[in-house]
């Protein structure tokens, strides 16, 4: 069995692991509802034919990014070093999707408000990245 120059993981860093999972479990879920109501709203006619194709993708994209953070999250849970990766690109997609939903709401100057609170929304999952970037050298 090789030998591999790792540190031991903290608590600190099972907590945030354990965080992020249930985390990525409720933004799953919340976005599958999100995608019941944009499709029940594009089947009334509520939402614009063109604005649904964007949406639908926005709202798919998010989902992956969800679904590649939680294996990203159990590997790291693991002590697999693959599951950093893994979680790091699906969390740098989903902050890149959380920003395009920000500059949709601001466009609209009702909502310019929502767009300031997914800015905030933005700096949870920066923080769990820089957190997991700073203790990478705990995986193997």
């Amino acid at each position: 069995m090789p030998e591999y120059a790792s540190t031991p993981r903290s608590v600190g860093f099972t907590v945030m692991c354990v965080l992020t999972l249930v985390g990525n479990v409720l933004l799953l879920l919340t976005n599958l509802v999100k995608v019941g109501l944009l499709e029940t709203g594009i089947r009334q006619g509520g939402v614009g034919g063109e604005a649904s194709v964007y949406l639908s993708l926005l709202l798919q994209l998010v989902l992956l990014s969800c679904v590649g953070a939680l294996l990203g999250a159990g590997l790291m849970l693991a002590g697999k070093r693959p599951g950093y990766t893994i979680y790091a690109v699906s969390n740098v997609l989903h902050i890149l999707l959380a920003v395009c939903a920000m500059l949709i709401w601001a466009m609209t100057i009702y909502f310019l408000f929502v767009s300031v609170l997914l800015f905030v929304y933005c700096l949870i999952p920066a923080g769990f990245l820089l957190y997991f970037h700073l203790h990478r050298d705990t995986l193997h």
